[in-house]
């Protein structure tokens, strides 16, 4: 017994002194050369990404179906789902470090065969053989070359990649929910306009008709009023489908069936944007963007699973041994003679697998090199949305004060046509065509105005915003 204390007390000296041998190599950021500002914006430090989505997005709805989404949007359950899985898996692989022991009880009856032992006597035969015992089993291997180590780092970057993909998906939730919620404001726009313009529509296609039948129009004006009704009928309707097919996504992304009714905040021309642009730094993306830390959570994963693949080539230390009781009878088996016990230790060296192992290596190799240029990617991608939401909140700026400026002449020569058409003074296809201009310059500030916000939706995500 004293012996078998002191190899147990010796193995486990002896695993905590070479266990920090750890082969493959250890992980390091890769070199990747960012640029020192965006593209037409001046180096700044403070982020959008700074401020929480309610101090971005100033409507209570907005705000409110936000909280309910990240509440209760099934992708973002699964994703804590993958959580907990990857934690059950760093827990599975940290168990590897410590002794397997398990407790055996066991009972055997055995009736020798007559043939088999023809020289014995008859009372050899009619006595029963019988075997009783309960033992502790003892199962340990010694990590003395890293192969549980690095398996460990590995699931443990996994599971940071984990959490890293759950902030990733509920930054995107939150976009996705502020874009769709803003596409029906901006709709619900375009429908006030064009249910305006069938209504003023209809009053002219009355005057048309009245001035008509008084002999002081042709019967043209009064086709050109019908047709001018109907093309604006034909556009609302795939306006309001548009609505509700868009009600319908924002109710998926809320976990709610679609048809759910959707209420409504701020219209388009109320809804309130930054008046500064702040993007921080481009260094900044590679700890605020999710994705990012993702990817590169993944290639720190990959990394280790180089050394687990190496140190499956070296020789593998495993201790093993029981300790218990055994009779032949159970009458006397928690006697002190039944106690026994047997310890041994054994180091197994891989020979010949055929290549598998150096083909582990090889693999494991090629599996971080996929994951660096991943990485790489996500840092070049990160750059590009960044820059894309520059661009079109800048651009964005001047197309609204165009389209407002557009708006503002287009609805005066609108009024002017049709005050001179009621006093005869022109034909209706000048007051045709002004309409048709006003509703264009209608539609294109709002469209300005919706796309405007949504760049800044945009510009949050990509800066890796709520960080």
């Amino acid at each position: 017994m004293r012996s078998l204390l002191t190899s147990i007390v010796a193995a486990v000296l002896t695993s905590l002194l070479v266990t920090s041998c750890k082969l493959g190599p250890d992980y390091r950021r890769p070199e990747i050369a960012m640029p020192t500002t965006y593209r037409g914006i001046t180096a700044q430090d403070k982020s959008l990404a700074d401020m929480k989505y309610y101090e971005i997005f100033e409507d209570s709805v907005l705000n409110r179906y936000i909280v309910l989404a990240i509440d209760q949007n099934y992708d973002l359950q699964a994703t804590l789902a993958r959580i907990d899985q990857a934690k059950s898996i760093v827990t599975i692989q940290e168990s590897q470090w410590y002794p397997n022991a398990d407790v055996a009880f066991g009972a055997s009856e055995t009736k020798p065969s007559q043939n088999r032992y023809p020289n014995q006597p008859a009372s050899f035969f009619s006595n029963l053989q019988g075997f009783f015992g309960v033992s502790a089993l003892l199962n340990w291997e010694i990590d003395v070359f890293g192969r549980i180590a690095r398996g460990t780092d590995a699931q443990r970057a996994r599971l940071s990649a984990s959490y890293a993909g759950n902030r990733a998906a509920t930054l995107g939730l939150i976009a996705s929910v502020a874009e769709a919620y803003i596409t029906i404001r901006e709709l619900d726009a375009v429908k006030e306009r064009l249910d305006s313009n069938i209504a003023n529509r209809k009053e002219y296609l009355t005057l048309a008709k009245l001035l008509f039948e008084k002999g002081k129009t042709s019967e043209l004006d009064c086709r050109q009023a019908e047709s001018e009704l109907h093309r604006i009928e034909v556009l609302l309707a795939p306006t309001v489908a548009a609505i509700e097919q868009t009600e319908n996504a924002l109710n998926i992304l809320l976990a709610r069936p679609p048809g759910a009714p959707v209420e409504r905040g701020r219209a388009v021309d109320d809804l309130v944007v930054p008046t500064t642009l702040p993007t921080g730094l481009p260094g900044q993306l590679l700890e605020r963007r999710p994705d990012v830390q993702l990817a590169e959570y993944e290639l720190e994963a990959a990394t280790s699973d180089i050394g687990v693949a190496v140190a499956q080539q070296f020789p593998r230390v495993a201790l093993s041994g029981d300790i218990g009781l055994q009779s032949i009878s159970s009458a006397n088996l928690f006697d002190p003679g039944s106690f026994a016990y047997q310890f041994a230790g054994n180091i197994a060296q891989p020979i010949f697998n055929a290549g598998r192992n150096a083909a582990r290596v090889d693999g494991a190799n090629a599996q971080a090199l996929q994951a660096e240029l991943a990485y790489k990617n996500a840092v070049l991608a990160a750059l590009r949305d960044v820059n894309d939401a520059v661009a079109a909140i800048t651009n964005g700026g001047n197309q609204i004060a165009a389209a407002k400026l557009g708006l503002v002449s287009v609805t005066e020569v609108a009024r002017l046509s049709q005050l001179r058409y009621r006093f005869g003074a022109t034909t209706y296809l000048q007051v045709l065509d002004a309409q048709r201009s006003l509703l264009d310059a209608q539609r294109a500030y709002i469209s300005a105005k919706a796309n405007q916000y949504r760049a800044y939706v945009r510009l949050y995500k990509a800066l890796g915003g709520g960080w």
